[in-house]
């Protein structure tokens, strides 16, 4: 037999590499979205950063413009007040007053104080206080803006019950001497507090000259006790002032941010991802179905393969061993399964397997029964020989009447099974039994040529027994044929199909040719001896042979014989053929009758003389006397070949 190749690598790698391709997007898709929603989050953060720092900006020149408004107004009060250039102590009662309201109507100041040149006195003061300036002179930086606007430190003033920050304003003469200097300490709750209340922000005002932090505006909400200076990353400057917003936010405020605009862009991600995995999910599903047709398609052609080889076998082999035998190589060998065997029970019910290939050693010692009653004839083999029928099994994992063999299955690497009753002479003679190493593999295209293929085996049994029949019979002829003692005719369908020499001799032919194609009721003289004949034909439905006696034939050239009539039966591949042997007995019956005769006579001759006794055995064809007719004719009774001329020479002793 040709050499077969394997079928395909096992296809989980192709799969796999098929997932993994196909997969790739998804995984593209999926790192996308996680970039995306990263970079979204970095937006967020970013977006909020620029928020605060826009904030931040708008609450610096808050700061800055109430700073320049009092600025502006201390200014003011110095011209206003003193712009004749003179050097006043006090103010006069009308100064006085209009600087008091000015004090009352703007709560954040502290007190309009009257400073001395060299700033380290307080002159006058719209509020009674120490004399002493909260910050002095020292501690003051000019304004870019304006020299004369001097900026102070901040500090926590007892006298002004919180924090404030100082400012002055220098006032000079014509000269360019500094005359005095007017002063207001602004109270830095008041100057911090500007600002929306529902703002998520954190405002960090730092004195950029030493990194201090002058306070922490929250939510409208201004605090001075743990505030620590942030880095200066962010930090906005207070235009014209040495001051700094530093914005900040909280972390939950970046992620309520990000997950403002999360849900939809979530659901759009989401549904791409699940889209594409679908679309991947259908290819992949498309591909196995492809694999498993081109693995199906190449598993019909390696069965029908298969199924032409058993062919070529079936009609090349004479011996039912090696058909048997060759029938389980090539299903090994061109159908690629695990294990193939043909299987018959024994008279105790147990199968004996008769032939087998591939994973032999599965069927060490195994026991299979067509026992119902035990566990181990509920199995494929015992219900397809009790029902006559193909089992089919998907696995050995799944089948529970295959659990006896569960283990061993596993051991030798087989998953499902097919078990096919293989016909003879119409009857269940044997099971086919095939396995594979693979699950769920004998779909119905399958099942069909393994049926196909246990029809074939039992149509190539049938033709061994007709060949075997044929052999047979031939050799029957040519024995029986070459017989010259008897006459022999084939019959089949009361018509002579061959006769011998003798037979034709018998009857009167120069020729055995001639008798052929003739009905046998031309060889008997009447219908009653053909119906005795034909009578035979029952009796060989129920034995093996039949015979009938002193059958009347009749010659070609009228003469009428006896013969005895033996038939018996053989069968060549299309018909049954009856073995007549005919014995031509007439001169036995005419010696017979005539002894008879003789008996008859010499009975009644004897009787009358009272010479002796004597008897004629026709059964054993001898004579029988007593001593008288010894004494009368001389001659001692034997047996001879011929009744009749041993009577003939006792009668006739001259002769």
């Amino acid at each position: 037999m040709p050499e077969v190749p394997p079928l395909p690598a096992p296809r989980p790698r192709r799969l796999v590499w098929h997932g993994l391709l196909l997969g790739a997007p998804l995984l593209l898709i999926l790192i996308w979205s996680l970039w995306l929603e990263r970079a979204r989050y970095q937006q967020s953060e970013v977006d909020i950063a620029a928020r605060a720092r826009q904030a931040a900006t708008y609450y610096a020149g808050g700061i800055a413009g109430r700073l320049n408004t009092r600025y502006t107004e201390l200014q003011f009060t110095a011209y206003m007040l003193f712009g004749d250039g003179s050097e006043p102590r006090l103010p006069t009662p009308k100064v006085e007053l209009a600087l008091s309201r000015f004090v009352a109507r703007n709560p954040g100041l502290y007190a309009f104080n009257i400073q001395s040149p060299d700033g380290n006195m307080i002159l006058w003061s719209t509020r009674a206080q120490s004399h002493r300036p909260i910050t002095p002179l020292n501690q003051f930086t000019p304004l870019p803006a304006n020299a004369d606007f001097l900026f102070g430190q901040d500090r926590y003033a007892a006298r002004a019950g919180g924090h404030v920050v100082t400012m002055r304003y220098r006032m000079q003469g014509t000269d360019g001497q500094t005359l005095y200097f007017i002063g207001a300490p602004y109270r830095l709750r008041d100057l911090l507090a500007d600002g929306e209340h529902r703002l998520p922000w954190t405002f960090t005002v730092v004195d950029s000259r030493d990194a201090s932090v002058l306070g922490v505006w929250r939510r409208g909400r201004v605090s001075f006790t743990g505030a620590i200076a942030p880095p200066d990353l962010a930090r906005i400057a207070v235009p014209g002032y040495p001051l700094a917003v530093v914005p900040g936010w909280s972390p939950d405020l970046v992620r309520q941010t990000y997950l403002q605009t999360a849900p939809l862009r979530w659901f759009m991600e989401t549904a791409s991802f699940l889209l594409l995995g679908a679309i991947a999910l259908g290819v992949l599903k498309l591909l196995r179905q492809r694999e498993r047709n081109a693995l199906r398609l190449r598993r019909l052609a390696d069965f029908n393969a298969m199924l032409a080889q058993v062919n070529e076998v079936i009609a090349s082999e004479r011996d039912e061993a090696s058909l048997l035998q060759a029938v389980c190589d090539i299903a090994v060998q061109y159908g690629h399964l695990k294990l193939a065997h043909i299987a018959r029970p024994d008279a105790g019910g147990r199968f004996h397997f008769i032939a087998s290939a591939g994973a032999t050693g599965y069927l060490d010692d195994l026991f299979v029964t067509v026992d119902p009653a035990l566990p181990e004839g509920q199995g494929s083999m015992g219900r397809a020989w009790r029902e006559g029928r193909a089992y089919y099994n998907v696995s050995f994992e799944t089948s529970a009447f295959l659990a006896p063999w569960r283990a061993r299955a596993q051991r030798y690497g087989l998953k499902s099974s097919a078990v096919v009753p293989i016909l003879r002479d119409k009857q269940v003679w044997a099971l086919f039994t095939v396995l594979h190493d693979e699950a769920d593999v004998f779909d119905q295209a399958l099942q069909a040529l393994i049926e196909e293929l246990a029809l074939d085996v039992a149509r190539g049994l049938d033709r061994l027994d007709a060949v075997a029949r044929e052999r047979q019979l031939a050799a029957l002829q040519k024995t029986l044929l070459d017989n010259t003692f008897a006459g022999i005719a084939l019959v089949s369908g009361r018509e002579i199909v061959q006769a011998n020499p003798r037979l034709a001799q018998m009857l009167g032919h120069a020729d055995p040719q001639t008798l052929k194609g003739q009905p046998t009721r031309r060889l008997f003289r009447d219908d009653v001896e053909y119906q005795r004949a034909c009578a035979l034909e029952a009796e060989l439905r129920t034995q093996d042979a039949a015979a009938a006696s002193n059958l009347s034939l009749v010659r070609q050239d009228g003469a009428e014989i006896i013969c005895d009539l033996a038939v018996g039966m053989v069968r060549d591949a299309t018909r049954a053929i009856a073995v007549w042997t005919l014995q031509d007995v007439t001169e036995r019956e005419r010696a017979k009758a005539q002894l008879m005769l003789l008996n008859d006579r010499l009975s009644l001759a004897t009787a009358a003389s009272g010479a002796g006794v004597w008897d004629y055995d026709p059964v054993n064809n001898r004579l029988e006397w007593d001593d008288r007719l010894y004494a009368l004719y001389g001659v001692r009774p034997q047996s001879f070949s011929g009744a009749y001329d041993a009577w003939s020479r006792c009668v006739h002793p001259d002769d």
